[in-house]
């Protein structure tokens, strides 16, 4: 039986992970209308092939205002929820779940904070956006 080196099978594994993070940053063409906020993700989930975990009882009545345009399946996501009262929550996994409550912090904003509290000397920047 053939079997794979253990650095080509990280290589492997490296690049399936780079392919899936750049997939979530490319931008795609959304066309989903306003209307039944259920109906909007299920439309999301098709265009985007991102899975979306939410309970059908949870969002039940919610209207969106919908998304179109070229755009990151997580800018489509947000822009599909906004003004909703939910908000998206990421598992470390890579799941994706929509909530009640409040959309968090930008992803990037969280990066830049997480660096600059790293930082041994902060910049002004860092100080001043913390």
């Amino acid at each position: 039986m053939f079997q794979l080196k253990p650095t080509f099978k990280s290589s492997l594994a490296a690049s399936a992970c780079i392919m899936a993070l750049t997939a979530s940053a490319r931008a795609e063409t959304f066309d989903i209308p306003g209307g039944d906020l259920a109906t909007a993700l299920n439309r999301y989930t098709l265009q985007s092939g991102v899975a979306v975990f939410v309970s059908g009882d949870v969002v039940r009545g919610a209207q969106t205002h919908g998304v179109k345009g070229n755009l990151t399946a997580d800018s489509a996501l947000i822009k599909l929820l906004s003004g909703t009262g939910f908000s998206v929550q990421r598992d470390p996994s890579g799941a994706v779940a929509i909530v009640p409550g409040q959309p968090s912090p930008s992803p990037r904003r969280n990066w830049a904070a997480r660096m600059c509290s790293r930082s041994r000397s902060p910049s002004r920047r860092c100080r001043r956006n913390n």
